[in-house]
């Protein structure tokens, strides 16, 4: 199980590595998104900080958790698949540009939703983190 563990959390890294390359590769496309991509850079910058905070504060939560990894990992996915499709396929390059949009603001408006839940969901770990270590242990009677 540990093995599992660090194998997730290591794919964890690796997709938000990714996820930043494919998020600067989509820059505009996502500034012509109209207000869905404005809130998707901003969800993105909120979520790039938070696992940049996880990083750094090396709690054992973030990674032994593997629901948090497998979503996290999960999102990279999604986003890959929207980007592969905007950028690869010959239908939406040609004379339906409008549909490419309306594609990605829909895509970014559900992404950027995606990535409100999961700021939460690190703000939570990171309380319930922080709650067990106050609470202070009990000396039994020797």
């Amino acid at each position: 199980m540990k093995a599992l563990k660090t194998v997730l959390y290591a794919s964890r890294i690796t997709s938000n590595i990714f996820y930043l390359i494919l998020f600067i590769w989509m820059l505009p496309y996502i500034y012509d998104a109209s207000w869905q991509g404005l809130l998707f850079i901003g969800t993105t910058i909120i979520y790039v900080g938070l696992t940049l905070w996880t990083l750094l504060k090396k709690k054992p939560i973030f990674k032994e958790t593997i629901s948090y990894n497998l979503i996290m990992i999960a999102v990279f996915f999604y986003f890959l698949l929207v980007t592969l499709r905007v950028l690869f396929d010959p239908r939406l390059q040609s004379t339906l540009y409008t549909l490419n949009m309306e594609y990605c603001r829909n895509n970014f408006f559900l992404l950027s939703i995606i990535l409100i839940g999961m700021s939460l969901n690190t703000v939570l770990l990171a309380l319930i983190e922080s709650d067990k270590e106050e609470v202070p242990k009990k000396k039994r009677p020797v």
